[in-house]
């Protein structure tokens, strides 16, 4: 049993393809994944509890745990503590369950998280250092022949947000240009993203101002047209936001917390320029910008129309209009 926890959503995916790689070296194993929050937990119950049917054992992926932190985020009505007990009390030993949650910290004073944690081989998935996503950067144009210099990967690092998935989707444009990379061609390859962009659709996003959000949406897709840089732009200024926030009650400046994030302090006092201060407020956006991204990977919405729509439907009532 394993519990991966992290606040990158793509390490985390990564953290976990690196334990079905280690432990599947010698068996054939087959994978379900399912979240918490959308799936039935007596279908998750149903994966890890029976044997595979064609390979020697399973691995049950359980994203979305946030049953292992206190934050107050709404699960699928079959979920239960009664439930989760019996799946931890009956699980077969051939096969495997990983508990996964995109969160900073886990709950030490819950009953159930502490008898996971005991049971579990506990893996915390920390976000890359600039020196790190250097390093990946590096690794990546070497290893498919991409000829840059030092002063193009710094304004990589300096353009591109610190988010893993962004990245990679970046990375994996540049990997098709064949020519050296320069300042003029790298600016048609990756999207734009301006940070004083982003910071205004963040601060209207929290806001609720539908209005100036939607006029400020319709400027960034025009610009890059693709709605899941919008979401992932969004999630990470709001996981900045309420990091820096919290250390803020620490009594930590924003030098400090710049520098326990390790991020630009410029970047940081920014972000701590957005009007909503409301923590609960940006865990319940978070929720809804992850809901409407896994809908939208999952094919439940039309990419031509709905998104747009459902990200607006998440900005709560109440909002200017």
């Amino acid at each position: 049993m394993f519990l991966v926890y992290g606040e990158d959503e793509y390490l985390n995916k990564k953290q976990i393809e690196k334990i079905i790689n280690l432990i599947s070296e010698n068996k054939n194993y087959d994978v379900e994944k399912f979240s918490v929050i959308n799936d039935s937990f007596d279908d998750i119950i149903n994966s890890a509890l029976t044997v595979s049917m064609f390979e020697d054992a399973k691995i049950t992926i359980v994203n979305d745990s946030y049953f292992l932190t206190e934050q107050k985020i709404q699960l699928h009505k079959t979920y239960s503590i009664e439930k989760l007990e019996l799946l931890l009390n009956n699980i077969p030993e051939e096969n495997t369950l990983i508990f996964n949650v995109k969160t900073k910290t886990y709950s030490k004073r819950l009953k159930i998280v502490n008898k996971i944690t005991e049971m579990a081989k506990v893996i915390e998935v920390k976000q890359l250092e600039p020196d790190n996503i250097r390093n990946v950067i590096v690794s990546g144009f070497k290893k498919h022949n991409i000829k840059a210099s030092d002063k193009i990967i710094d304004y990589l690092l300096m353009v591109l947000p610190v988010n893993m998935n962004i990245i990679s989707n970046e990375l994996s444009k540049i990997y098709l240009f064949n020519d050296e990379l320069t300042f003029e061609n790298i600016k048609t390859i990756i999207n734009d993203y301006r940070e004083e962009d982003i910071f205004n659709l963040n601060n209207y996003y929290l806001e609720n101002d539908a209005i100036k959000f939607i006029k400020e949406l319709k400027l960034f897709m025009n610009k890059n047209n693709d709605l899941f840089s919008v979401l992932g732009l969004l999630a990470a200024n709001l996981i900045i936001l309420r990091n820096s926030l919290l250390l803020l009650n620490e009594g930590l400046n924003s030098n400090e917390i710049a520098s326990k994030l390790s991020l630009n302090p410029y970047r940081i006092k920014k972000i701590l320029q957005i009007k909503s201060k409301n923590i609960a407020d940006i865990n319940e956006k978070l929720l809804n910008l992850w809901s409407l991204n896994y809908n939208i990977k999952s094919g439940n919405y039309d990419m031509k129309i709905l998104p747009e729509i459902e990200l607006l439907k998440t900005i709560t009532k109440g909002g200017k209009y």
